[in-house]
């Protein structure tokens, strides 16, 4: 175990008993070769990170995919000018803000998942507190001030999750010391959770980062003194600039401007649609057995690149059209190189 007092053995929290979690169902899936997900989200609206692999995994493959979000994200209020003449209230006022959003925010996911072929949203319905870079405040050790989380909570409901190795993939945002404390306290606890698991029963722990098509990929850079953060693999990569369909007019960027549109009481999200060409996925240390061999390590490796393989080439059918389509309707139509960009569909 990392010698930091911040993560505690989760053996005796296995007996919680009945859940405490909220539960709303979204999609029914007809799983099929897909690997089952539990993605770990601090804010409504993190899911975006990760929105092509899971859309194409859930869609395409019937991956079982469920989304644990811990905070009702109250603390975004700050963010919700455009917002006000949706809802009626004045949502950047504080108070108000920290009253309304939790249910604005909590449909505003629901129907974001939907877009993206999620099964289930859990929630803990944990505190947004404030936006911090101090992991103390969520995570705090001896002598800091209480954590705005109910921490026992949410370690016995990643824990209960997981137990029964239901997932085969966890997903959480990629930590840094600059990013949003909720995003790393996150991150720590399902990297606590995986890492307390019989080796034989681990799913892997995968974080994300995002580039353009023409940059090269840069791995997370983890957490000081947190080792099971370390990214070990990686990169695995989705391209969400796949294309598909009739004269390969689509890829899926779509899908995933949907899924972001739908949280419209956080304006400055929508301003990132279309930032990120690829995601880079990386597995982390918390995947990986205290004394696995080389070769074992391998063999993990190739289980997160099976995933992003199988991801890699679309399944959508395309039926053939006669001439009262039009006339792009050609049969094998395939557009152009040249003219994808300016032709209308």
């Amino acid at each position: 175990m990392p010698p930091t007092s911040r993560l505690v053995p989760l053996v005796a929290l296995l007996a919680a008993c009945a859940t405490r979690v909220k539960t709303i169902e979204i999609s029914e899936v007809e799983e099929g070769e897909g690997p089952s997900i539990l993605a770990v989200i601090a804010h409504p609206d993190d899911e975006s990170a990760f929105a092509g692999a899971v859309f194409a995994s859930a869609v395409e493959h019937g991956s079982a995919v469920d989304v644990l979000c811990l905070t009702n994200g109250e603390g975004g209020f700050k963010y919700s000018t455009l917002a006000e003449r949706e809802h009626g209230v004045r949502l950047t006022e504080e108070d108000i803000g920290r009253a309304e959003l939790p249910a604005i925010r909590e449909a505003e996911l629901t129907r974001a998942l939907g877009w993206l072929g999620v099964r289930r949203l859990l929630l803990l319905q944990q505190t947004d507190h404030r936006f911090t870079t101090d992991l103390g405040e969520v995570l705090p050790e001896a002598g800091q001030a209480a954590s705005p989380w109910d921490l026992e909570l949410v370690r016995e409901e990643l824990a209960r999750l997981l137990a029964g190795g239901e997932y085969e993939l966890v997903l959480a945002l990629a930590p840094s010391p600059t990013t949003h404390a909720h995003h790393q306290a996150a991150t720590l606890l399902a990297a606590e959770a995986v890492r307390s698991l019989p080796a034989a029963e681990r799913p892997l722990l995968l974080t994300p980062t995002s580039r353009r098509l023409e940059d090269g990929p840069v791995a997370p850079t983890g957490l000081e003194g947190e080792p099971s953060l370390e990214p070990m693999v990686g990169p695995f990569t989705f391209n969400r600039r796949t294309r598909f369909g009739h004269r390969e007019r689509l890829d899926y960027s779509i899908p995933i401007l949907w899924a972001m549109a739908e949280h419209r009481s956080q304006g400055t999200l929508q301003m990132m649609v279309g930032r990120a060409d690829l995601e880079d996925y990386w597995m982390l240390a918390a995947s990986i057995p205290e004394f696995a061999t080389a070769d074992d390590v391998e063999a993990l490796a190739m289980r997160a690149k099976a995933w992003t393989d199988l991801l890699a080439t679309p399944t959508f059918t395309v039926p053939t059209y006669g001439a009262s389509a039009g006339t792009n309707a050609e049969v094998g139509g395939v557009e152009p190189e040249s003219t994808r960009a300016t032709d209308t569909p």
